[in-house]
C-alpha cells in the first residue's frame, strides 16, 4: 500500500526507556536485519542481549529468544527486562532458509542455528 503500512510490529518497544544510553553508545544507529519465513507467515529480525524476535504476520504475536551458547549454559529468565539489556550483544544478521524451517542468526562470533519442529 502507498499509503499506509500492512502491518506494524513494535520491535524494541522495551528499549524505550534506555534511549539515553542508546543514544551515549551510538546504538542509535545499529541496523537490524529482518527476513520472512519461506511461507510468509513469519518474520524475523534481532535485537539486544542476543535476543531476536519471531513474530507471527497473521496474528501479530511475537516470540523472543535469546542465542546463548551451549558450552556457557547460561540460564535465561522469561521475558526481556529492560534494567538488563547488554547493548553490546546484539544480532544484527538473521537469515531464513528458502525452503527448510531453519534460520541463521549471528550474535558476536558465533551463527546459530535454528529449527522449529512442528507442532
Amino acid at each position: 500500500m502507498e499509503a499506509e503500512p500492512v502491518k506494524v510490529f513494535d520491535v524494541h518497544d522495551y528499549v524505550k526507556s534506555k534511549l539515553y544510553e542508546l543514544y551515549e553508545n551510538d546504538g542509535l544507529f545499529d541496523k537490524f536485519e529482518c527476513c520472512f519465513s519461506p511461507n510468509n507467515t513469519s518474520l524475523l529480525t534481532g535485537s539486544y542481549s542476543n535476543n531476536f524476535a519471531l513474530f507471527d504476520t497473521t496474528t501479530s504475536e511475537v516470540k523472543y529468544l535469546q542465542a546463548v551458547n551451549p558450552r556457557e549454559r547460561k540460564k535465561k529468565k522469561s521475558g526481556i527486562n529492560p534494567d538488563t539489556l547488554n547493548f553490546q550483544e546484539k544480532i544484527l544478521h538473521v537469515a531464513w532458509h528458502p525452503i527448510n524451517n531453519l534460520v541463521a542468526v549471528a550474535a558476536q562470533n558465533y551463527i546459530y542455528l535454528y529449527h522449529q519442529a512442528k507442532a
